[in-house]
């Protein structure tokens, strides 16, 4: 029996391979930090599926003495918040995805593809293309 896969799991596997392995993101593609380091494409991060799936915008506001980039706290912002919260835990009790989260930084997420998530998006790519 085949496994189905909703679009966003598909999105973020695909992109995950994307931006990790590949290292080739589109030209629109939106980052609340300018890719240029080895970390910045070790991971697909949340911030990054906010503003490209969701399209959500970030908004500046002022914290501890310096203007950062945070997403305004809506209902579009919680409502994908809690769809990735679902995504996230579905992709990794498949083993597709590793959730890794910052320790002194909790907003920090990223994600990075396990074994049979490449696989998978390769055959995602494979039958997209």
């Amino acid at each position: 029996m085949a496994v189905r896969h909703g679009k966003i799991e598909k999105w973020i596997l695909i992109h995950c391979y994307k931006k990790t392995i590949c290292k080739d993101m589109p030209a629109d593609w939106k980052s609340p930090h300018v890719l240029k380091s080895d970390f910045d494409y070790k991971y697909l991060f949340k911030s990054e599926i906010l503003l490209n799936y969701f399209d959500l915008r970030l908004s500046y506001k002022l914290a501890f003495c310096d203007v950062c980039q945070k997403f305004e706290d809506t209902p579009e912002y919680r409502k994908a918040l809690s769809t990735l919260t679902r995504t996230f835990n579905t992709l990794t009790s498949k083993e597709y995805v590793v959730w890794w989260k910052g320790v002194n930084l909790p907003s920090w997420q990223g994600f990075t593809l396990a074994d049979k998530g490449i696989k998978k998006a390769k055959e995602l790519l494979n039958v997209n293309s």
